[in-house]
């Protein structure tokens, strides 16, 4: 019954999950992970400890291994907290280590915009649960008429490295998805979050590189290897043979000093373009080329304007554009929207953008006003799920979403929506509120996923809530420990210090700060790339395998 059971699972692993790494446009951090923990050896192992607790001895007698096979692998599945090390104790009158399972079950939900992955615990608490989103390998879309740069076209198209640099709105995602539109290799393109570790956008390039064929990177994370030295070299030789275009966008949000001499070694090795609002001057020198992008030369903020207002404008008007917005883009964008609503031209960027909301304000419906007030509140762009928790009422949001996008309002990347950072701060400044803070804590809460927790202290933080950032905290503690998140709680832990906290949430802070600052930086977990249906396994006295469609699930959030 056991073989056949475990032939199963065999022939369930290859359908269910090697093909999508492959054939899929799913990325995740805990792919190799996953993949190591559902071998059918490992199976057994955990099936066998949901009996009782056993020895090394116990178990390789039981299930016909070697004692140093199933150590390895005990190592590994305690080392990802599967299993429990309870110790040594005295049976029989002998010494002998025990081993427990740490897990109750395992689950996987395919959502319409990517997976999820749940570890429980047998108290039922998830101990881990992850999310990821699809389509996040690709460059933004170019959906507009795209005017000038073609001396940084030709620069960028050179084969060297480059650093492009600007204010916030000046177009340099924009020139780069130019760039990107024209070239005939793959393109790998990462969007840093503050949240980023080493481990993460490793496993990811591993996931993008198994795109390709290229397994070689997530087979060495799968057999348990997290020096970065290692990892981060055979990620270069990798690219550098699949010849990807490789891209990091916004560069200045970047928290994790591992990562950061990854990506300035990769830069000097393989050409690479980075992205950033902040000039990054460990990256310059060794052929990096720096491109500080500025506004719009007189000639081209001319071509923009007129493609945006459809009639031609005089040599006066341009001038006068010009010495109030120094031809910056977006700003240009807001004031042609601005004029062609109201007929006066505001003065500078954000009077252009809170003229743009203001005017815009009393030509949206009450539910676009609900909607788009929900978005200002968050810092990324993020899926339709998350708006939905922040909007107080039912909204069909999905159509006004596409109403808005359709009118340049509101920008979409795969299944993430967001709007610019200049427009988000004026919608923000006339329609956030604590409320929506709260709320949105709770979304990225409910996702419990280490990167999600620590975004959900940030908005706990901005609603006033000492009491959700002290449990938070709490929360949070091991896990960012345990994934390589430390560093950057401890930078967000230096944020929320600066804010009005209780006693016992500063109390709790400055004691995590002291702890994080003595602590070395620890292995990560992995993810795995999936799409549509639940599969559950249970570690039980009988084996249970259910399968079911994910939208009846009561488990999906």
């Amino acid at each position: 019954m056991a073989s056949r059971l475990f032939a199963f699972l065999d022939e369930l692993i290859q359908v269910v999950v090697m093909e999508p790494v492959i054939k899929s446009e799913l990325e995740s951090e805990l792919a190799p992970t996953l993949l190591a923990l559902i071998r059918p050896r490992n199976m057994e192992i955990l099936s066998a400890l949901a009996t009782s607790p056993m020895s090394t001895r116990q178990l390789s007698k039981l299930l016909g291994l070697k004692e140093s096979n199933v150590s390895a692998r005990l190592q590994e599945l305690v080392k990802y907290g599967f299993v429990k090390d309870e110790g040594w104790r005295r049976v029989n009158e002998r010494n002998v280590k025990l081993y427990s399972l740490g897990v109750s079950g395992l689950s996987l939900d395919f959502l319409p915009q990517g997976y999820k992955l749940r570890l429980r615990k047998p108290s039922k608490r998830p101990t881990l649960e992850t999310t990821f989103y699809y389509e996040d390998f690709e460059s933004p879309t170019i959906d507009f008429e795209f005017i000038g740069r073609q001396r940084e076209l030709e620069s960028l198209a050179e084969k060297r490295s480059t650093l492009i640099w600007g204010i916030a709105g000046i177009g340099k995602t924009t020139l780069v998805a130019k760039l990107a539109q024209s070239v005939h290799t793959p393109i790998f393109w990462h969007r840093i979050r503050e949240t980023d570790s080493f481990i993460f956008l490793i496993n990811k390039i591993a996931v993008y590189l198994s795109k390709f064929a290229r397994a070689n990177l997530a087979a060495l994370l799968e057999e348990g290897e997290r020096n970065p030295e290692v990892l981060g070299e055979l990620a270069i030789q990798e690219l550098a043979h699949l010849k990807a275009l490789v891209v990091f966008d916004d560069y200045h949000l970047l928290a994790d000093s591992e990562l950061k001499k990854f990506i300035a070694k990769f830069v000097r090795r393989h050409k690479a373009i980075v992205i950033s609002r902040v000039k990054p001057v460990e990256l310059l020198g060794y052929g990096v080329v720096e491109l500080e992008l500025s506004g719009f030369s007189k000639r081209d903020a001319k071509s923009f304007i007129e493609s945006r207002l459809h009639r031609r404008v005089s040599e006066e008007d341009i001038k006068t554009i010009s010495e109030k917005t120094e031809n910056h883009p977006l700003a240009l964008e807001l004031l042609c929207q601005a004029t062609l609503k109201s007929g006066e031209l505001p003065e500078g960027v954000l009077v252009a953008s809170e003229s743009f909301v203001s005017e815009l304000s009393l030509t949206l419906s009450q539910e676009e006003l609900q909607l788009l007030s929900a978005l200002s509140v968050f810092r990324e762009a993020v899926p339709v799920d998350a708006i939905k928790w922040v909007v107080t009422t039912r909204l069909p949001i999905r159509r006004i979403l596409q109403n808005l996008e359709k009118r340049g309002i509101v920008k979409r990347r795969g299944g993430l929506y967001g709007a610019h950072s200049l427009i988000r701060e004026a919608l923000y400044n006339k329609m956030g509120s604590p409320e929506q803070h709260s709320r949105a804590a709770s979304y990225y809460r409910k996702l419990a996923d280490t990167r999600s927790t620590l975004e959900a202290l940030y908005h706990y933080a901005e609603a006033g809530d000492s009491e959700g950032v002290l449990d938070t905290i709490k929360c949070c503690w091991d896990s960012a420990t345990e994934q390589g998140f430390s560093e950057v709680l401890s930078k967000l832990i230096d944020t929320l210090l600066r804010q009005p906290l209780s006693s016992e949430a500063e109390m709790w802070c400055l004691y995590a700060r002291r702890t994080y600052s003595h602590t070395p930086q620890p292995t990560s977990t992995n993810r795995s790339p999936f799409s549509t249906a639940r599969w559950k396994y249970h570690f039980q006295s009988e084996t249970t395998i259910s399968t079911h469609d994910a939208s009846s699930s009561p488990h999906l959030s």
